[in-house]
């Protein structure tokens, strides 16, 4: 059976894709008024269906820019108005940055300047945590261990038809993207990027994620001091008598769920983007013995925290988002439809510098 009417930017839409579509934005507008409280975000959320259907964009730049809303889910007062004006500026430049990603993605405009996070390969566990020492105080930075995808994903890219009911779920969940921008602005860029199509990998500002969240901070802090403890244990059974540097790597490690599949961590925005991820951190310890019989062994290290995870929807879970259901499976099948893509989502923090000493 064949694709009923065309994708956007596509001419020549069918009448009874149109038609079906527009009876949706009724019942679109509905609920984004119920999620994000208030006539202004259901205003938007009109103007962007009404944008994406061709009828005219409201800032001429492909959109609509989303009103906030207040602190407890409905919209904001009059008391709110100061505050408003203060971040409204930030808001429109999250929602503007959102869109143009998506618009990209259309487009197939790639970023020359992006790092690839290399192609997918055997987990990292093989490889050694500590690397062999070598003499002296050589800065030694090892590669990211090889990694792949922890599970399948939603099934193989546009390979099922793509019917009315899923071009109204596009449009739905683009306008739910743009109306949450300001709020929650990584997992509504990273939507946009799936929704985009490119399957291109998208990278993630880790820098932002390790201030953002203290539980990943104190989950790397971990990972780091392990490693440069393992590093001092072998100059010590070495029998090190001067500075020895070893290249270390931790492998990739889980982030986001404990034993029991709870969240380990409280940010709405960073669930919604990735919910969990996978790290690794590496880089070189500089461990020197000490200078006096029963002194203390000290050590330099500079590590970085890479992070790889896969954007995808496996059909097996519901999100309930302020009051709205909304299941994987309604997303994953825009994969399968060709209507959205997965992709990686990759990135590396800083480099971190740490110093000490141990007994």
């Amino acid at each position: 059976m064949g694709r009923l009417g065309a994708r956007r930017g596509d001419a020549g839409a069918g009448a009874l894709e149109y038609i079906g579509v527009t009876l949706v934005v009724g019942l679109l507008v509905a609920a984004v008024f119920t999620v994000f409280g208030g006539a202004p975000i259901a205003s938007q959320a009109a103007s962007a269906v009404q944008c994406y259907l061709g009828q005219g964009c409201a800032d001429g730049d492909g959109g609509t820019t989303p009103v906030a809303a207040g602190p407890d889910g409905g919209s904001a007062d009059a008391g709110d108005s100061a505050d408003e004006d203060e971040d409204e500026t930030d808001r429109g430049d999250t929602a503007r940055d959102a869109r143009g990603d998506r618009r990209d993605d259309a487009r197939r405009d790639d970023d020359d300047t992006e790092q690839d996070p290399g192609a997918p390969g055997d987990p990292g566990s093989e490889s050694p945590s500590v690397g062999d020492g070598v003499p002296g105080t050589t800065p030694v930075f090892p590669d990211p261990p090889p990694w792949e995808p922890v599970d399948a994903g939603a099934g193989d890219y546009d390979s099922e038809d793509a019917d009315l009911r899923l071009r109204a779920t596009e449009v739905a969940a683009e306008v739910a993207a743009n109306a949450m921008s300001g709020r929650w602005p990584e997992a509504a860029r990273n939507l946009l990027h799936f929704l985009g199509g490119s399957g291109d990998a998208l990278e993630q500002d880790v820098d932002a994620m390790l201030g953002d969240l203290p539980e990943f901070q104190q989950a790397t802090d971990e990972t780091r001091q392990l490693l440069i403890n393992q590093a001092i244990a072998q100059a010590q059974a070495d029998g090190a008598t001067g500075p020895v540097t070893f290249p270390i790597s931790s492998g990739w490690t889980g982030f986001g769920y404990d034993a029991n599949g709870q969240l380990v961590y409280d940010s709405q925005n960073y669930f919604y983007a990735l919910g969990g991820w996978q790290y690794s951190e590496t880089g070189y310890v500089t461990v020197t013995p000490p200078s006096t019989p029963g002194g203390e062994w000290t050590y330099t290290s500079e590590t970085t925290t890479h992070l790889r995870d896969q954007y995808n929807w496996d059909g097996s879970k519901s999100t309930n988002i302020l009051g709205v259901d909304i299941t994987d499976e309604q997303l994953a099948e825009l994969h399968r439809a060709g209507l959205a893509q997965e992709f990686t989502a990759y990135g590396q923090s800083s480099t971190r510098r740490t110093e000490g000493s141990t007994p």
